[in-house]
This record gives structure tokens, C-alpha cells and sequence, in this order.
């Protein structure tokens, strides 16, 4: 007889939540939001006077119109929302609990050793002389009505300082 087990490598601690519906259900929200203001500036861009209006403001409408750009911005807010909310662990953030910094963070700003050296000051200053400043998959400085929040909204981890845009 052969038993199946299931993979709850993606699962979280609080309940089975997975990261697939962390992306399904908030990053979902998260896109439609960016979504959302990429538009309210288009249309705020496109309703300027013309005499006000400058090569550079046409060039930015022309691009911003373009689906190229909406999928462009889907993949950046979708990433994003990924990396903060749906991250178990906050792996290759800031606020894993390496001491080091993550080796993809490294390998993305190689090239700019000036950012290396303020991410690598900011996770000084973000650690302090804690070994870690995760609490269940959360930061631990976010208030508990703000973890609530976005745990209520799908989120499964919380690898930011502060709360998004409230919507």
C-alpha cells in the first residue's frame, strides 16, 4: 500500500495558508492597486493643459498607455507583493535572519557596491543586536493591529517596516 503525502514546504504556521493563495488572494489586491493609481496618474497626466504639457509628459503618456507597460507593472507589483507578504521566513529580504546579507541580494547589486554598503548598514541598523526580528513570519515592530490586517487579507508574511498604501 503506498501512502501520499503532500508537500507543506509552502505552508505557514498559522493555520495552512500556502503561498499560492497568499498570491491568489493579496497580491491580487496589491496589483489592482497599482493598477489603479498607474491610472488616476495617467489620467491626471493626459488632462493637463496643453501648454503645459512638454515632450517629456507626452513620451510618459505614450508609454504608460501601452500594454507593455501595464504587464510590465503587473510583474513589478506581483514580484514584489511575492517577496513581502508571501514570503515565509523573508527569504532574500533584509529582514532574513542571516548575518550576512542574503546572497541573492548580493548577487543582484554586485555591480553597485555603494547600495551594498547601505543595505548592509540598514540591516545593521534593522537587526541591531538581535538575531532575528522576525515574529511568526511577521516584523516584529509592526503593530499587532497591522499584522491582523494583513493576515485578515490573505498576507502569510509581513517583510516590511511599515504598512502599504491603505486602500
Amino acid at each position: 500500500m503506498v501512502i501520499k503525502t503532500r508537500k507543506l514546504r509552502n505552508r505557514s504556521k498559522r493555520g495552512g495558508t500556502t503561498t499560492s493563495d497568499c498570491e491568489k488572494k493579496y497580491c491580487k489586491k496589491i496589483i489592482d492597486l497599482a493598477i489603479k493609481f498607474s491610472d488616476v496618474y495617467l489620467k491626471k497626466l493626459e488632462s493637463l493643459p496643453k501648454d503645459i504639457k512638454n515632450e517629456s509628459t507626452k513620451k510618459l503618456i505614450n508609454i504608460m498607455s501601452t500594454t507593455k507597460y501595464k504587464n510590465a507593472l503587473t510583474k513589478k507589483a506581483k514580484d514584489s507583493c511575492k517577496k513581502n507578504y508571501c514570503n515565509i521566513g523573508c527569504k532574500n529580504t533584509l529582514f532574513e535572519s542571516t548575518k550576512d546579507l542574503p546572497k541573492d541580494i548580493i548577487k543582484q547589486f554586485k555591480d553597485s557596491p555603494e547600495v551594498l554598503k547601505l543595505m548592509i548598514q540598514a540591516k545593521k541598523d534593522l537587526f541591531g543586536n538581535n538575531s532575528s526580528v522576525l515574529k511568526d513570519n511577521f516584523y516584529d515592530k509592526l503593530s499587532a493591529k497591522d499584522i491582523k490586517k494583513l493576515k485578515n487579507e490573505g498576507a502569510i508574511s509581513g517583510c516590511v517596516k511599515s504598512m502599504p498604501l491603505n486602500n
